[in-house]
């Protein structure tokens, strides 16, 4: 009965068109709440365009506060993990489909510059009704946002650091009448060979080096009420992988490559929007020249947007994603399908209060998980200064083992069971504003409750992946930012701090917590701005965390904290405008270690160069 409701509601969305939000767009890298998150009532959304083009995204995400990035090395592997959950239970969204390898279930972010991103949106916390599998502790939204014609221009840029980094991007828009486009091309690298202490000896880091590039090319071709756009994104990454401090001279590589294909077709009407998008997405690794994987991922996403009344909105929609992986450690071709409809409501029945309501109906081989969420949110004080508001919501997540947790020879387990969880957030915000000065001030609490939860041990001379863990994940999240302006100078800074406490509940290690999750982190930055001067000053605090699941004293890695900091000049000669700036990171030289026996860098430099025509 469910199917047929869900199915019924999607072909309405073929007959009638809603309209959509408009949507905002800032220089700045604070937005909340823009169209595509808009059913996520009760929820915390950031959503952020980037001020730094030549970072990974893993430079912008380590700053958002219960965002923990598990970087391999420097240049490494870097995945994410929301609020004491783990990478496979973070959804990335890549134009609205899963981006996530169907392989890993995870995102390598070190291979993904923000050089080839446009926008950026986080929702911490459990969401499958409104994203589907995967969105237990977090949801990643990438360049969810419509085309936007950009006036014609060129932008190169140049970076170089200490250990041999260097970073290489150009990009151009052009604009024609109802037509533009863009063209980004980046290449970097790295030696990675950098010293460190072990043991009481000096080492210099070899076999770590990394060497990137990518190619993106987008359109986008509007005739009357109707948006055509496409974008394609290829990246190539050869990395040899950084040893273990207990073996320094290993030497071992992995070749990555990633093709992203998306065509979208958009069409509003008064009171109407109705998107399709198909994607096609390859990743594919090369293991020591001989061990190849390759996933194909075939997605089509149809979305309808449409208004019942001027208090309800609704949005109706499918998600259908066909995978087809090879590998010399699959016994046979694997072929994957999942299946999905949905559907959301957004009612603000007063001034003061709104809440939506999303359902999603799942369909994997003969499983049928069914995701609800609520959510509500109060204004509890506005007048022209000042708007107080609280939320809260309850949502239900499930995912679904990945290829390799299921099928990886030797180790897949083809019985394991999909995770649930159970998540309840609730949290306010307060925000002033006058004359030249912004003041914010936030505070979110959480709790998830989540079975099944997949976890690899030891079978022998290699590991498999068992539903071994009832997991409880609590925690709060603190943040406060100032903003100001006068007598040419400008201050904004902002400070935000984490607690997770993400507990087993089975077996002998029950009550202790998750490997490779901090109790507490927090982030502080403040940047001072006159003229065409930036100076900026970030630091970042990690906390303690276990490498082993006995949290015995022995699998303890010492927390410790970053300190980075930044000075840019602008210079604008005629219609050229170029930008200059030097980077100190890791400014305090502090030893530390995101993995254990892997090392990481000390104090090191970087050169900027930007020129925009």
């Amino acid at each position: 009965m469910k199917f047929v409701s869900y199915i019924l509601a999607t072909l309405m969305g073929l007959f009638a068109l809603a309209q959509s939000s408009d949507t905002v767009r800032l220089d700045e890298v604070v937005i909340e709440k823009e169209r595509f998150q808009r059913f996520s009532t009760g929820a915390k959304v950031v959503s952020l365009i980037p001020k730094q083009d030549g970072q990974s995204l893993s430079n912008l995400l380590e700053s958002q506060p219960s965002v923990y990035l598990k970087n391999y090395g420097n240049g490494q592997l870097s995945s994410i993990a929301f609020r004491g959950t783990s990478a496979q239970q973070t959804n990335v969204l890549w134009h609205g489909v899963p981006a996530n390898y169907p392989t890993l279930g995870q995102v390598d972010f070190s291979q993904w510059p923000l050089w080839m991103v446009e926008t950026i949106a986080l929702q911490p916390g459990s969401a499958g009704a409104l994203y589907g599998s995967g969105s237990i502790g977090g949801t990643v939204l990438i360049d969810s946002e419509p085309a936007v014609k950009q006036s014609s221009g060129l932008t190169v840029r140049s970076e170089f650091g200490s250990f041999g980094s260097q970073f290489y991007g150009a990009k151009a828009n052009y604009l024609h009448k109802d037509i533009c486009g863009g063209t980004k091309v980046f290449f970097a690298k790295i030696d990675n060979d950098f010293d460190y202490k072990f043991g009481g000896d000096h080492f210099t880091q070899q076999n770590a080096a990394n060497q990137n590039f990518g190619v993106q090319q987008t359109a986008a071709f509007e005739n009357g009420n109707h948006q055509f756009s496409a974008d394609a994104v290829f990246t190539s990454d050869d990395r040899e992988i950084q040893p273990v401090k207990t073996n320094p001279d290993n030497h071992t590589t992995l070749e990555t490559t990633n093709l992203r294909l998306a065509l979208s077709h958009n069409v509003e009407t008064e009171n109407a929007s109705l998107t399709n998008t198909v994607a096609y997405l390859v990743n594919s690794t090369l293991y020591e020249d001989t061990i190849r994987t390759t996933a194909h991922q075939y997605s089509l996403l149809s979305v309808y947007l449409f208004s019942l009344s001027p208090k309800i909105d609704m949005r109706v929609g499918s998600n259908l994603n066909y995978f087809v992986a090879s590998s010399r450690n699959y016994s046979h071709t694997i072929k994957d399908t999942q299946l999905a409809v949905f559907t959301s409501l957004e009612y603000s029945p007063f001034r003061f209060y709104k809440a939506s309501l999303n359902l999603r109906q799942s369909f994997y081989k003969s499983l049928a998980p069914f995701s609800p969420s609520f959510g509500g949110e109060f204004m509890l004080f506005e007048n022209r200064n000042w708007k107080v508001s609280s939320g809260h919501q309850l949502s239900w997540g499930f995912r679904y083992p990945t290829l390799n947790e299921l099928h990886w020879s030797p180790g897949g387990n083809p019985d394991l069971k999909p995770e649930e969880s159970f998540g309840i957030e609730g949290g306010f915000s307060a925000r002033y504003q006058d004359k030249g000065v912004k003041y914010n001030i936030s505070a979110q609490g959480y709790k998830t409750w989540s079975k099944n939860w997949v976890f690899w041990i030891p079978v022998g001379a290699w590991s498999a992946p068992e539903n071994l863990r009832n997991v409880v994940v609590k925690g709060v999240e603190v943040e406060a930012s100032i903003a100001t302006q006068g007598l040419h100078v400008n201050h904004e800074g902002g400070i935000n701090y984490s607690y997770n406490r993400t507990t087993n509940k089975l077996g002998t290690t029950a009550g202790n917590q998750m490997i490779y999750v901090p109790a507490h982190m927090a982030n502080l930055f403040w940047e001072i701005s006159r003229l065409q001067w930036v100076f900026v000053v970030k630091a970042n605090n990690t906390g303690m965390r276990y490498a082993a699941m006995s949290n015995s004293e022995s699998s303890e890695l010492p927390g410790f904290t970053l300190i980075d900091c930044q000075v840019r000049r602008k210079i604008a000669i005629h219609a050229l405008t170029s930008e200059v700036g030097f980077a100190v990171k890791n400014l305090t030289d502090k030893s530390y270690e995101n993995i254990k026996n892997l090392a990481m860098p000390g104090r090191n430099y970087q050169l900027i160069i930007s020129i925009k025509l």
